[in-house]
Order: structure tokens, then sequence, then C-alpha cells
């Protein structure tokens, strides 16, 4: 027996605000069934898939994601929801929120691990600020630039042997841009630009 539930769900001002929401349970007589080479061991009887899909407009220009998935071990996915796991072998667990702007976007995300036999690297969190290209006082000349922040965490699989570690880095980049035509037909684009990174042990 395994009794698993599906929902879409549409909320907010007009319903422009969506969830989906995927949950599965089944008591496996025989997790080590393998069809595969790849070696079983210490799967649980009890196999469950809890997945949560979420874009929330919290105004005109705010937005919130969320991509959740929580996993019973490294199998379930290919056992039972072969097509999704074709497309998408390890489910990534983000949380992100959007701030656009005709002159900038800002996001900040959260990444982490959420099931502990994946290899994931943590984003605790990041924040990028995107400055769309723009004519510089009105003139023929264009600036555009990203500028982010990021607390990065590699998390190992419990057990793999291996010691999880971590850094900051710090990336910004500047550029300068002078888009021409010419003849009525050449593009000619030359611009300059400049980009730093700094990466920190934590």
């Amino acid at each position: 027996m395994a009794i698993g539930f599906d929902s879409n769900i549409e909320y907010g001002k007009d319903n422009n605000s969506w969830a989906r929401l995927k949950t599965y349970y089944i008591q496996d007589q025989n997790p080590l069934l393998n069809q595969t080479a790849v070696p079983r061991k210490d799967v649980p009887t009890g196999r469950y898939r809890l997945s949560l899909e979420d874009r929330t407009n919290f105004t005109e220009n705010i937005y919130g994601i969320a991509n959740i998935t929580k996993l019973s071990d490294q199998f379930v996915m290919q056992d039972f929801y072969q097509g999704e796991f074709r497309i998408d072998p390890v489910p990534d667990n983000v949380v992100a929120l959007t701030k656009t702007d005709p002159f900038y976007t800002l996001t900040g995300i959260v990444r982490f691990q959420a099931n502990q036999f994946f290899t994931t690297t943590e984003r605790l969190p990041e924040v990028v600020l995107d400055i769309k290209r723009h004519a510089l006082f009105g003139g023929p000349i264009f600036y555009e630039s990203e500028t982010g922040f990021a607390n990065l965490r590699l998390q190992f699989p419990q057990g793999a042997g291996f010691e999880n570690y971590g850094t900051d880095r710090f990336d910004t980049f500047h550029q300068l841009v002078y888009p021409n035509t010419y003849f009525g037909w050449l593009s000619i684009v030359p611009r300059v630009g400049f980009r730093a990174t700094r990466v920190d042990a934590a």
C-alpha cells in the first residue's frame, strides 16, 4: 500500500500567487531491490517524498519563490518518480526573495541541505544587486553592473569521509558600453569593464 496527495493552490490578490504540493509515502517491503549497477545500503522501509513549489507575489515588484524537497533516501525519486528523476536527479532546496525595478533587481537567496545524503553547496545567504543597462546622464554611454555577496558552505553527505568547508565571496562587475551604428547597418559596441572578486575562508 502507498498513499500520496498532490495539490495545486492559487491564492493572494487576484489569485496571482500559486503553490504546488506533492506528497508520497510507501512502506517498502524490499527497499534494497535494485535494477541498476549502483550499490545500495541503509535504505529505510518507510519511504517518502514531500515537495513544495511556490511563488508568492507580495506586491507588484516584490515576489518570493520556494522550491523545497524532503526525501527519505537518495533512491526514492529513482524508484517511484522516474520521469522527474531523469530531469532532476538531485532536487534543490532554495528560498529566494526578489525586488524588481526598471533600474535594478535585488535578490536574496537561501540554499540549504535538506537531504543529508546529497552533496550541497549551501548559500546562507547570497545577495545580488543587478543594475540594468541605462544611459549615463541621458548620453550615448551606458552603464551596467552586478554585485553580490555569498556565504558558501560545501556540505558532503553524512559518512562520506570528507570534511565540510565554507567561504565568503564578494564579487563586483561594472561595465561602460558605447553602442553605435555606422552606415545604417554596421553595429559596433566598444566596452570597458572591471571585475573584482574576494574570497575569504570561513
